[in-house]
């Protein structure tokens, strides 16, 4: 189970970890044949558990995982380059460069984003090889959060519903903000095109402050109250959003 700290953070119902570990009560043939892992950026969901569902997680073993280093990010953009690439498009010093460009901007998401717009590039200059400048290229024009490349798929899906209402509101009004009242709005319309019914205005706007902080939205206060903007090109965005949202409702049926 992928961001378990998330769903319990969202105050989604957390009945599925005191259920799933008992499988084998309802099918005893599964006793053996499942294992649970749970991925998290903290423990601290643990703690707002109640001790039924505690007891039925039992003794967990945690592993910590830390941030890939340089020499991680360069082998991982290696491997992707050789399945994606012709063989010797992608030489060992570009991919050392798109390696070391990409450790402020977010690691390997952003290596993998950059690896791909540099391969557009080259595409667009026709070339055999994928050089330096289209690097650069493709770094001058990625969005970048503050984890680095836009990656929606992260997003719980009412967090992309959101997000899909303000790109869509924005780009029909062609101004740079929205108030909160007009973001909302905008988020209810998206959860009626996508047949889910909408959340309250206290998780929205705890979502709100979440696309904050995961650098895809600008809060901005004036006078008239809390103003919502997107700083960068909004159709990139909705292009890369609507793949992650089939998805994300795919998993939710």
């Amino acid at each position: 189970m992928d961001e378990v700290d998330t769903y319990i953070s969202e105050g989604r119902d957390p009945s599925i970890l005191y259920m799933l570990p008992r499988v084998h009560e309802l099918y005893p043939e599964a006793a053996c044949r499942v294992s649970l892992i749970y991925v998290s950026r903290s423990l601290d969901w643990m703690r707002k558990l109640d001790k039924a569902t505690l007891d039925t997680l039992g003794r967990a073993s945690a592993v910590h995982l830390g941030e890939y280093g340089l020499a991680e990010v360069k082998d991982i953009v290696g491997y992707r380059a050789a399945e994606a690439f012709q063989l010797g498009a992608v030489s060992e010093d570009v991919t050392d460069f798109i390696a070391r460009t990409s450790v402020d901007y977010g690691g390997v998401r952003y290596a993998l984003e950059l690896l791909l717009e540099a391969g557009g590039q080259a595409e667009l200059d026709h070339a055999t090889m994928v050089k330096a400048e289209h690097v650069r290229s493709a770094h001058a024009l990625i969005p970048k959060g503050v984890n680095g490349a836009y990656y929606p798929g992260e997003l719980s899906l009412h967090k992309q519903l959101l997000l899909r209402g303000i790109i869509n509101a924005l780009q029909a009004r062609n101004e740079p903000y929205l108030s909160l009242d007009d973001a909302f709005s905008a988020y209810r319309i998206a959860c009626e095109e996508y047949e889910r019914e909408a959340e309250d205005k206290d998780s929205i706007q705890t979502y709100l402050k979440d696309l904050k902080t995961h650098g895809y939205v600008l809060l901005i206060s004036g006078d008239d109250g809390t103003l919502v903007g997107i700083e960068f090109p909004l159709e990139r965005l909705a292009k890369t959003l609507k793949q992650s949202l089939k998805q994300a409702l795919q998993l939710a049926e």
